[in-house]
């Protein structure tokens, strides 16, 4: 971060995240000017405390217990309506190509949100993000779920080893603002919904 700029702003207090470096983080602090440091929730009970703590700082605790109301009252909906459901095996498209085949590990907060969805995360066994195209091909997922940007959709359905997979074949390789997932924070909880919805649309109809 440009820390000239930022103490020009004169700064009340700087919310960082954890990527933030140590060392602008000291010199922040040596001029006086105070750093929370925000971890990204592994599970929504962390991205709640992160919401809460926000509240704080900015004397907004009622409409921060509101926001994590809203949020916990839909989760707790999406997962009712899903939890009689068949469990389709699910595979996430993180990435995929020339660099690699990544994925959402069963230890990842998305790789337990497919679970919270009524999905069966193909990936389950594996942590971390990085797959094996061999192994996803011998999975043959039901439902391919990518990002509805950069084009993903249509990579997919021209490269090596997705092509084939049945999914891709019949129709089931669906698109969703992957900024949903991938920003732990308010918009978790619609997230969840709409992997849940293309999961298993009949029952969000």
């Amino acid at each position: 971060p440009n820390i000239e700029k930022m103490v020009e702003l004169k700064p009340d207090i700087v919310i960082a995240a954890t990527h933030f470096k140590k060392e602008a983080l000291e010199k922040l602090e040596t001029l006086g000017i105070p750093v929370i440091i925000l971890y990204d929730g592994e599970n929504f009970e962390e991205v709640y405390k992160v919401i809460k703590t926000i509240g704080e700082i900015f004397n907004r605790f009622t409409e921060a217990e509101n926001v994590i109301h809203n949020m916990k009252q839909k989760v707790e909906e999406v997962m009712d309506k899903v939890k009689d459901q068949e469990k389709p095996s699910v595979y996430y498209v993180v990435g995929f190509g020339e660099y690699g085949d990544y994925t959402a590990g069963g230890d990842t907060f998305i790789g337990k949100m497919i679970e919270m969805a009524g999905g069966e995360n193909v990936a389950k066994e594996v942590d971390g993000w990085t797959y094996s195209l061999e192994k996803l091909v011998e999975q043959d997922p039901d439902i391919l779920i990518c990002s509805k940007y950069f084009d993903s959709k249509a990579g997919i359905e021209k490269a090596n080893g997705y092509k084939e997979l049945s999914a891709v074949k019949e129709g089931r390789l669906y698109e969703m603002d992957n900024d949903l997932l991938d920003r732990p924070g308010t918009r978790l909880a619609d997230g969840l919904e709409e992997l849940a919805r293309l999961i298993h649309p009949n029952m969000f109809k």
